[in-house]
């Protein structure tokens, strides 16, 4: 069956009975038909999903019809920016949560962020706000040393804040003596280890040269933990979660892709030969644990776990971490990461949400990421049409539940980045690819 493209109906979702099978799993199946209409690919394609699918229709929902308006999408951005700063200027101290992740030290860097970019005035005075927060994080992490020194959850992320906000040079010594804090962490993953030093500290080499050393040495350390996995020739983490258990995770939050991003940005402080052995260890991982279905591709969880389509777990993760190692010569790795971008757009999007870490957004940034690898103006229509879609569902949930909590990559917050990346054609995403 051949198909129009329409610009305003990205795709649709019919039931059939249509015999075939994925190659995970002869188990108990559903069937669905997944008609694309594609600008410059226009097919459609029948699959027969198992319950160890490759993504799980369930969870997704269909692209908004509307076109995309670069005009409403800063509207958006600047409604947000004056809604988030009077709910901070009314909330409670102690029902506010803290860190950069889902909490007032993530709502006082993206504020000051927009606020750089245009988007509003500040009226809030963040910084003492991130300094209690700091101290209350502190003790509530003071039995969870690995995790405390982290990003996105402990002191680096608080510290950053406060830096961005008001810098000077006694916050970015205490900054940099987080960083240097953190060079070794059991806890071996983005969210809550050493990986995220390591990215804030190839940000802030033209302050701190010296910080070229911590780098290297961490990038060991990171070596130092990789594991050969026993199911084939591929290295993996293992990422040990507070309770003290260790999982072969592979998406960004948690697992290799988000150690791998650190990497990656750590490359230009590198030798030649450990950028050519980092490049080969960490496609050669993400080649050995895809599992595709025609021109499809994902990751499962673990290395033997379900299969989700988030930022946080799964191919749009894996795309913004790894994406960057396209076009070196490894066609078999380009052609992975194109058909993980095919799933994202086929899977629609999601219906947790708009927000960046499990929602709509966070996917987006995918096609971002490959426009800027391929020029290929697909992948930024496809972009704005979850664009478009994540205002949508922003504003259905303010009806049904009212402001929420502002939050950078949990909330409305991470959601006005990912707008801003779509009308100026970017793919820097926050907290991961700029401070």
């Amino acid at each position: 069956m051949e198909t129009i493209f329409d610009p305003s109906l990205p795709y649709a979702w019919q039931t059939s009975e249509v015999p075939g099978t994925l190659a995970l799993s002869t188990l108990m199946s559903i069937n669905l038909r997944l008609t694309a209409f594609d600008p410059k690919r226009t097919h459609s394609k029948s699959f027969r999903y198992t319950q160890w699918m490759i993504f799980e229709p369930t969870r997704h929902i269909p692209v908004e019809r509307s076109p995309w308006n670069p005009l409403s999408a800063a509207a958006y951005i600047e409604e947000t920016f004056e809604r988030t700063e009077r709910a901070v200027a009314i909330a409670s101290p102690d029902q506010t949560r803290l860190p950069l992740y889902d909490g007032i030290a993530g709502v006082g860097w993206a504020q000051h962020r927009l606020h750089k970019m245009g988007f509003g005035d500040m009226t809030v005075d963040y910084l003492p706000l991130v300094e209690q927060a700091r101290e209350k994080q502190a003790k509530n992490l003071r039995d969870h040393d690995a995790v405390s020194k982290a990003l996105l959850v402990g002191e680096l992320g608080f510290r950053l804040t406060e830096h961005n906000l008001a810098p000077d040079d006694h916050l970015l010594v205490s900054l940099v003596r987080v960083i240097e804090a953190n060079e070794y962490n059991p806890a071996c993953e983005l969210l809550s280890g050493s990986p995220g030093s390591i990215l804030v500290a190839c940000s802030l080499i033209d302050d701190v040269p010296s910080l070229q050393s911590f780098i290297r040495r961490a990038v060991d350390q990171l070596e130092a933990q990789l594991c050969f996995s026993t199911l084939g020739d591929y290295r993996v983490w293992m990422t040990r979660a507070p309770s003290g258990r260790f999982y072969d995770l592979l998406g960004m939050a948690h697992g290799f892709a988000g150690n791998s991003l650190s990497i990656i940005r750590a490359f230009p402080y590198l030798s030649d030969a450990a950028v050519s052995n980092w490049a080969e260890t960490i496609t050669r991982t993400f080649k050995r644990t895809a599992s595709r279905e025609g021109n499809l591709a994902n990751w499962p969880v673990g290395i033997d776990g379900k299969f989700l389509v988030q930022q946080c777990h799964g191919a749009p993760g894996i795309i913004c971490c790894v994406g960057e190692l396209m076009n070196r010569g490894d066609d078999e790795f380009d052609r992975l990461i194109l058909d993980a971008g095919e799933l994202i757009w086929q899977a629609g999007a999601l219906e947790k949400g708009s927000n960046f870490c499990h929602g709509t957004a966070g996917n987006g940034y995918a096609f971002l990421k490959l426009f800027r690898a391929t020029e290929d103006q697909l992948w930024l229509d496809r972009a704005r049409a979850f664009a478009v879609t994540a205002i949508s569902q922003s504003k259905e949930a303010r009806k049904k539940e009212g402001s929420g909590q502002p939050s950078l990559w949990t909330g409305d917050l991470g959601l006005c980045f990912y707008l801003e990346s779509c009308i100026e054609q970017t793919a820097a995403i926050p907290t991961l690819d700029y401070f």
